[in-house]
């Protein structure tokens, strides 16, 4: 086996983010924050024809949150048919054979 040998540029006893590279921390940092809960905004509710009992239901964890997508998302649309989430090129109806369910 070759031996390893250590970055040049990171001190043995930091991690890559801790020796300089502020651009990682910080994007690192980012991805750790929580996104708000798209089942809590009553227009994402409104919009896919979720009922009550189905908020609930995902609230207290029997149900996995709908996927979620960017809020300047332009690719994809996400549709709520037949009691699963489906994720759509947009302008493709739900169900078409390209759809990517969940």
């Amino acid at each position: 086996m070759a031996p390893t040998r250590a970055r040049a540029d990171v001190e043995a006893d930091k991690l890559p983010d801790e020796a300089g590279d502020e651009d990682q921390g910080a994007r690192t940092a980012a991805a750790a924050e929580p996104r708000p809960r798209q089942i809590d905004d009553p227009a994402f509710v409104k919009r896919h024809g979720l009922t009550e009992e189905y908020v609930e239901a995902v609230r207290r964890g029997e149900i996995p949150d709908p996927p979620y997508l960017e809020p300047d998302n332009d690719e994809t649309e996400l549709h709520f048919a037949g009691g699963s989430w489906q994720i759509t090129r947009k302008g493709m109806a739900p169900g078409e054979s390209t759809a990517i369910s969940r």
